[in-house]
């Protein structure tokens, strides 16, 4: 099970929510959006279980839960649509690794699309890295030398494999830079590389195309835009976020995520996503 002092330490600084949110080294917040410790304890000690919708992020995701006498370390591929995961009141810890679109092939190297939307053990893909964590929440008593073993290692993973393509980091940082509102031809011309290599590339490094890139970039910072302004009329709210119209916007969400924008602001607590990963404008 997890130390007790680092337990302690984790709930005295929990938010409202019951997260704690570490900042990574700063040579790998390219990579890595945050770590994130998430606790929710049950005052009656019975186990309720209800379902939570993680919306897609392209990103993909370390998640250990420490139960009373194992933990289990699973990785999850970058996300192309909703996945519904548990969220159980029992009183568990929880610890993830929040990856950005693209970070997990700089610690392991591999064709992101063949991890594209699968969940598996992390010990199946990496035996040592799922070791290591595990060790560190078993031992480590105290917050800062938590996060100090987790940079070490993610640091030192970064130096066996290559770094991220420059010109995939350029044209993630362009497509973030216009909130998701562009098309392939244009990234690919102001990168001076042909759609098709562009399209390779992406697949390889990011695990899904150009255009469901940009579509995922604009959707999920069309979600932190209602939840911030939740009062925004659906025309602001279109063309704060670059859509075309209305019904292009409401197309969106149904191939997202299968609901309207006035159904998803009425069941928004069913849904998560990570505001870290795609920052915006309101």
């Amino acid at each position: 099970m997890m130390n007790a002092d680092l337990i302690q330490e984790v709930k005295e600084k929990l938010d409202n929510r019951q997260r704690l949110f570490l900042s990574p080294h700063p040579l790998l917040q390219r990579y890595i959006s945050c770590y994130v410790f998430y606790m929710k304890p049950n005052p009656y000690h019975s186990v309720i279980t209800t379902t939570l919708s993680i919306i897609p992020d392209a990103s993909g995701c370390i998640v250990f839960t420490c139960y009373e006498d194992r933990m289990q370390g699973l990785l999850w591929g970058p996300t192309t649509e909703v996945k519904k995961v548990e969220n159980s009141l029992a009183d568990r810890t929880y610890f993830f690794v929040e990856f950005l679109p693209g970070g997990l092939r700089a610690f392991t190297g591999m064709d992101l699309a063949e991890l594209r939307d699968k969940v598996v053990n992390l010990e199946d893909i990496n035996k040592k890295l799922s070791v290591r964590i595990m060790e560190a929440l078993r031992s480590t008593t105290c917050l800062s030398s938590f996060a100090s073993r987790m940079n070490h290692l993610f640091l030192q993973l970064h130096d066996h494999h290559s770094n991220l393509n420059p010109l995939i980091l350029s044209s993630m940082e362009y497509i973030l830079q216009h909130e998701g509102s562009v098309r392939v031809k244009e990234v690919a011309h102001k990168h001076y590389i042909s759609e098709r290599q562009l399209q390779r590339s992406f697949q390889q490094h990011v695990g899904i195309n150009v255009k469901k890139y940009a579509s995922i970039v604009q959707f999920n910072q069309t979600i932190h835009r209602l939840k911030r302004k939740q009062d925004l009329p659906l025309s602001s709210l279109t063309n704060a976020s670059g859509f075309f119209d209305e019904s292009h916007m409401i197309s969106t969400f149904h191939k997202m995520i299968g609901l309207t924008p006035s159904t998803f602001k009425e069941n928004m607590s069913d849904f998560y996503n990570d505001a870290h990963k795609f920052p915006c404008k309101i």
